[in-house]
């Protein structure tokens, strides 16, 4: 199988993400994930998962991988969660809190922190033109 985002559907990810999705189908949330793409359940909420980042780490017994999670309320994202799989250690923000982990409100590509692991040739492009208006400070 090839994922949505267009690489090679890992076993691991199929179970990962059919779990989430799952799980989710009682709240009618919709889904946007890395394998299935977007699930729409006629929902204003989306949920923008990538269930297993570092597939390829996991699946060869490397600690190294998370679950990371986006809640939107329509273009509005609201409430973010990542877990490191191998300690459990959890970092959460919600939209307009004072807790430590927040946004800057950067709402553009411009001026923003933004992480990318590297480019793949079918989009390199895109991501070039991503890292050239981003910045590391605003």
């Amino acid at each position: 199988m090839q994922g949505a985002d267009g690489t090679p559907t890992m076993r691991i990810d199929l179970l990962v993400e059919s779990a989430i999705v799952d799980a989710t189908a009682p709240f009618g949330v919709n889904i946007l994930s890395e394998e299935v793409g977007f699930v729409d359940r006629a929902s204003r909420f989306t949920l923008v998962v990538d269930p297993l980042d570092g597939s390829a780490n996991a699946a060869a017994g490397v600690p190294l991988a998370c679950f990371s999670a986006a809640l939107a309320d329509g273009e509005q994202f609201v409430q973010a969660l990542t877990v490191w799989l191998e300690t459990g250690r959890r970092w959460e923000a919600v939209t307009r809190s004072s807790g430590p982990n927040r946004t800057t409100g950067a709402s553009t590509v411009a001026g923003s922190a933004i992480s990318m692991l590297r480019p793949h040739a079918r989009n390199r492009d895109a991501w070039m033109a991503i890292s050239d208006r981003a910045a590391k400070s605003t």
